[in-house]
């Protein structure tokens, strides 16, 4: 035995069968990463509806003169923060492969949001506080773990 290392032999065919099968599955993990996307698609748009952040922080509220402008063209109410419009609640989505999953939309504006901007931004000024949406969140990190457990163990 080398220093460091520990060796157990098992001579059991029914482990070494389990085993065999716990490794192809973690070979391939498309579908649960599938099934991890779009668990995190769906907290992502429950954050839109608690206007919160995955952390669990609220979200800054709309300035007054954000407000009134939203109002006065006659859109839905400024309180719908950043799914007044629906374009980016209805454009999240997830893409997953054999080893990892990305979850996120194809509006770049996203990023501000997310990050939040300052009065000297182009192309205008953009000093909005961030509001972030995309992430993980505790609760995500317990379903991400199930989802992955319940995968090997199957």
């Amino acid at each position: 035995m080398a220093e460091g290392r520990i060796e157990i032999s098992v001579e059991s065919e029914a482990l070494t069968s389990a085993l065999g099968r716990m490794a192809a599955r973690a070979l391939s993990l498309r579908q649960p990463m599938q099934e991890i996307g779009a668990s995190l698609v769906a907290s992502t748009q429950q954050r839109f509806e608690d206007k919160k952040s995955p952390e669990g922080d609220p979200w800054v509220g709309a300035s007054p003169v954000y407000a009134l402008r939203k109002t006065k063209r006659g859109r839905k109410a400024a309180s719908d923060l950043l799914r007044a419009e629906g374009y980016l609640l209805d454009t999240l989505n997830y893409l997953a492969s054999d080893t990892n999953v990305a979850v996120g939309t194809n509006r770049t504006y996203s990023a501000i949001h997310q990050l939040g901007g300052t009065l000297g931004m182009a192309p205008g000024p953009a000093a909005i506080p961030a509001r972030p949406h995309l992430g993980i969140s505790r609760a995500d990190e317990a379903e991400i773990a199930a989802t992955l457990v319940q995968h090997l163990d199957d």
